[in-house]
């Protein structure tokens, strides 16, 4: 799933990544985690909203991973061998300009550079040849497009041979990815073999592919989105042995209300037509509900997806109603973890339905537990001895 290319020069071992975005710190924690190499030491932002000399662990007030976020590049490179380019904010205005000024930058003070960016054929060239002049490595990694090798089958939807595994969201970043990559790593840890399918790209990870870009495309009707899709995850198991496929659901669930609308739990809804999940954990924001709440949504989900909520993630992160009736923009505030833990306890510790708060290490290994024996349990997935 990836375009790989390298011009080898120095050792990687220590590394800055640009630009820097909240949404990839859960892929940095996971890469630190897997002791891959370079290790990620430092973050640079495009700009400051007040973030500058913060830990990236204490933007949603969890721990400190001891990697700041910084804005001035070259005093960064000045302290690491490597940069990190990673395919963020591509809606910002002059981010491709900014990405290649960065690569020249660190290339031009013999820095090597690990790309995962999409470049111009003519800028990566120039790349390979800056590379060998001043003796260090630049590589390359794109997601391939592989829309052209996706059959189109409007006729019977395929049923994957692996077990599917889905996290789906209230809202946008409540824990979703950290729970993705934490369900991965223990899988892979008992042995089997795993996929990773995000919205955010990581092709340097042979593990975490793409959702193709048909998904959010306007020119393909929302039928063939749904055939394509599965004719995806039939194309992902011709290509490699696969026990266990975890999905991470792009955008909300469902709707919040008439006001906060979250694009309807539209692209969601495709992809439970195009695969049933046989585990699905629901990710929600901070709010005290009564049980009946999440009985209803439970219902909701089977009707409306065709698949249950085994497991509740509450995140810390809860809406800022008074922030929103202000400025008619949705925006988040972030609660002490131990909060979470303590609501939990109060008001769901009985629950039908686990709630959880899976930052923490007893939470997750229940879920990941639980997420086993069912599907143990179903024949989904075989027990690796």
């Amino acid at each position: 799933m990836r375009r790989n290319a390298t011009k080898k020069g120095m050792d990687m071992e220590n590394a800055v990544i640009y630009p820097f975005d909240k949404k990839v710190v859960p892929f940095i924690r996971y890469w630190n985690a897997q002791a891959k190499s370079p290790k990620i030491m430092s973050v640079v932002a495009t700009e400051n909203n007040g973030l500058l000399g913060r830990d990236i662990g204490e933007l949603r007030n969890q721990d400190k991973l001891g990697i700041q976020i910084h804005t001035d590049l070259i005093e960064e490179l000045s302290k690491y061998d490597t940069l990190v380019i990673i395919d963020v904010l591509n809606e910002q205005e002059g981010m491709y300009d900014k990405v290649r000024d960065s690569i020249e930058t660190a290339l031009c003070l013999q820095k090597n550079v690990m790309c995962m960016y999409c470049l111009m054929q003519k800028d990566m060239d120039r790349f390979y040849e800056l590379a060998e002049e001043k003796h260090v490595t630049f590589e390359y990694y794109v997601s391939k497009k592989i829309t052209s090798e996706i059959e189109y089958i409007p006729f019977e939807l395929y049923r994957p041979r692996a077990s599917v595994i889905m996290i789906g969201e209230m809202f946008p970043d409540l824990g979703g990815n950290e729970i993705a990559l934490g369900v991965n790593e223990f899988l892979k840890g008992k042995g089997y073999s795993t996929v990773v399918i995000s919205e955010q790209k990581w092709p340097v990870l042979d593990e975490i592919v793409p959702y193709p870009d048909f998904l959010k495309n306007i020119s393909f009707r929302e039928d063939q989105k749904v055939y394509y899709l599965n004719n995806y995850i039939r194309y992902l198991e011709s290509q490699r042995k696969i026990d266990a496929i975890i999905m991470i659901i792009p955008d909300a669930m469902l709707k919040y209300s008439n006001q906060i609308c979250s694009r309807f739990g539209l692209i969601p809804f495709m992809i439970s037509q195009a695969v049933c999940a046989d585990y699905f954990v629901f990710c929600t924001q901070y709010e005290i509900l009564e049980e009946k709440f999440y009985n209803m949504m439970n219902l909701l989900f089977k009707y409306r997806y065709g698949f249950e909520i085994d497991s509740i993630h509450m995140s810390n992160t809860m809406i800022d109603l008074k922030g929103y009736t202000e400025t008619a923009r949705l925006s988040f505030l972030n609660m002490d973890i131990k909060d979470v833990s303590k609501v939990i306890e109060d008001h769901y510790k009985n629950n039908a339905i686990p709630v959880l708060n899976c930052t923490q290490k007893k939470d997750f290994e229940f879920l990941c537990e639980n997420l086993l024996n069912k599907l143990i349990g179903y024949g989904d997935i075989q027990c690796v001895v």
